[in-house]
């Protein structure tokens, strides 16, 4: 009994805790039916919700199949617009495609007419250069010349001063000795005359030997006097004409001298007859003749002075038109030089003028081809249905690139970033497909937005 009543506090503990458990595990159910009925009546009630959503639903699909057939309708009746506008379009983009290969046509022939205008530019500098070194030689040779005129005028005014003063050096002295030729003429004429008059008298041939034994001598001193002082007087000539020979060119002085031994001579020979036969009359004939002889040998000899002097005078002359004309063909060459220099300039100035015309025809040219390349990028984003999210205007200077500032040559690739617009090189760009190129940062901002 002792042993069943002390187990009987621990079975009744034991059922209590049991109970307990049981009782706890029944609220947990309880709770849990709570929730699920609050479930049950959430999911009822979006339930409820939803099917009122769904006739919202029916009733919008109803009116939605409507706007659809209405907007099938306005979208085939677009379609065919647009196929209209794209049939068009073709039209243009051929015309457009035709155009820019006239366009580029044009430019290789504009560049080839550049090419061939520096080729010409270039050959005129050359040419220039060529001119002014034939210029700069051409003055250099004028300079010689007018120092080679200068000189040559000098020298023939010096020349013709004593030309001039030789030959009326000798003018004189041939003037003195026709004079003294004429003073001899005479005297012989009379002496001629008075030994006719002597023989015609009829003297006899003793009284006549010792008559003109006795009138003869003075005639004969006064021939040896004569001969004497010409002899003399041919000295002092020869002389003077050796140092005038000297000084001048030489050969006008030969002949006078000739004529004054001539002279010289004749007297000495026509003194000599007198002494030894004086009173033959065919002695005073001989002596006559040979005067006569004599005086016409010096009329030959100054005749021939004077055609030497006009001689000379005709070289003079022909000096001087060699001198008029080296100045006349002085003036021309002047001329010529200005002529061709003016043409140079001229033709430099036409050159300047037809390259800055061709410049700007190029650069409206290139002006052209980007608008032309601008209405071909709209109208093919028009027809692939690219919306550019970002337009911006084009930039002000086309021939730089926008990123990294390099100047565009004729040569080089440029490309127009399909979203703003601008003209960036080929290093600077990116192909983001659809054969569309754009720049880093517009492709940069496009990744980012896509991710």
């Amino acid at each position: 009994m002792s042993g069943a009543c002390c187990h009987s506090p621990d079975i009744s503990g034991g059922a209590s805790e049991v109970l307990r458990l049981k009782e706890e595990a029944a609220q947990g159910l309880q709770r849990d039916l709570n929730s699920q009925l609050a479930q049950l009546q959430d999911t009822l009630e979006k339930n409820t919700t939803l099917e009122a959503h769904l006739e919202e639903a029916a009733s919008k699909k109803s009116q939605l199949e409507a706007q659809a057939v209405e907007e099938q309708a306005r979208h085939e009746r677009t379609l065919q617009e647009l196929g209209n506008q794209l049939g068009t379009f073709e039209k243009e983009v051929a015309t457009l495609q035709e155009e820019r290969q006239q366009l580029r046509a044009t430019l290789q022939q504009a560049l080839k007419e550049r090419e061939a205008l520096a080729m010409q530019a270039e050959s005129m500098a050359s040419a220039l250069d060529g001119w002014t070194q034939e210029a700069t030689q051409l003055r250099k040779e004028l300079e010689e010349l007018k120092a080679t005129s200068k000189a040559q005028q000098t020298s023939l005014q010096e020349t013709n001063e004593v030309v001039a003063s030789a030959l009326r050096e000798e003018c004189m002295q041939l003037r003195n000795q026709l004079e003294q030729l004429q003073q001899e003429k005479m005297w012989a004429t009379n002496m001629a005359e008075q030994l006719s008059e002597d023989l015609e008298q009829g003297w006899e041939w003793p009284r006549e030997e010792g008559a003109l034994e006795r009138t003869w001598p003075p005639p004969v001193t006064v021939l040896d006097s004569a001969c004497g002082a010409r002899d003399e007087k041919g000295r002092d000539l020869v002389r003077k004409r050796g140092i005038a020979e000297e000084n001048s060119h030489g050969g006008a002085g030969s002949r006078p001298m000739n004529t004054e031994f001539l002279q010289v001579d004749g007297l000495q020979d026509a003194a000599s007859p007198v002494k030894k036969g004086a009173g033959a009359k065919p002695s005073a004939e001989a002596h006559g003749k040979c005067l006569t002889h004599h005086l016409k040998k010096m009329t030959a000899d100054v005749q021939q002075a004077k055609q030497m002097f006009a001689a000379k005078e005709q070289t003079m002359m022909h000096l001087m038109e060699q001198l008029s004309r080296s100045q006349q063909e002085k003036e021309q060459l002047l001329l010529l030089l200005e002529k061709s220099r003016q043409e140079s300039e001229e033709k430099e100035k036409r050159y300047k003028g037809e390259l800055s015309e061709q410049g700007e025809t190029i650069c409206n040219m290139k002006g052209k081809l980007l608008e032309l390349l601008r209405e071909k990028d709209a109208l093919w984003q028009k027809t692939e249905g690219i919306a550019s999210t970002t337009v911006s205007p084009a930039p002000q200077n086309p021939g730089v690139c926008v990123q990294c500032k390099k100047d565009f040559r004729l040569m080089s690739r440029r490309y127009q970033c399909r979203l703003c617009r601008s003209m960036v090189c080929h290093a600077c760009s990116v192909s983001s497909g659809h054969k569309e190129r754009c720049c880093l940062p517009c492709y940069q901002k496009r990744n980012g937005q896509g991710t």
